[in-house]
């Protein structure tokens, strides 16, 4: 083999990989790797923008076969006076203030206290932040509620002719 490599027609690795046959199939192979990788990615864009765009289109469907699309009715995108309204009577600070507000009130009365005091004081913070509210469903509903509130009565006193009124009623 040494003697017919120095007559250079040997098999040596070197001298395959310098043939063009070898350098032809790698040619061939880069090409089909390359094409691969652009089909692969190429077919990642079209699921992309399928998920983007959920109108499928097909060119030979007619206009008239198509579903008109359904219209959805909007949403009441504005806020409810009523969770505004629950989210400051559940807060700590609004409780302490009512609990302040009813202390001297009898037990039996304290809880019709609370809730009246809780009104009150709702009101009275509807009426100094207004404009705070003003976009709201149901706030003319609750400003009506608070103009039926006399404010010179405090909760107790409140509760206490609640309590009759209701004892009233029963008897």
């Amino acid at each position: 083999t040494a003697a017919a490599a120095a007559r250079g027609g040997g098999n040596s690795l070197s001298d395959c990989l310098q043939s063009p046959v070898p350098s032809m199939f790698r040619s061939i192979a880069v090409l089909v790797v390359l094409g691969l990788s652009h089909a692969s990615a190429a077919e990642l864009r079209l699921k992309g923008a399928t998920r983007r765009n959920t109108n499928k289109f097909w060119p030979f469907s007619s206009v008239s076969s198509e579903a008109a699309p359904k219209a959805v009715a909007p949403l009441e995108s504005r806020p409810a006076i009523e969770s505004a309204k629950d989210a400051v009577l559940m807060s700590a600070t609004f409780g302490r203030k009512t609990a302040q507000l009813c202390q001297e009130a009898p037990a039996e009365q304290r809880r019709t206290c609370r809730q009246m005091a809780g009104q009150r004081l709702f009101c009275a913070l509807l009426k100094r932040h207004e404009g705070k509210y003003a976009g709201m469903t149901g706030v003319d509903e609750e400003k009506a509620k608070c103009s039926r509130i006399d404010i010179m009565v405090n909760a107790v006193e409140a509760a206490k002719e609640a309590e009759l009124e209701k004892e009233s009623k029963e008897a």
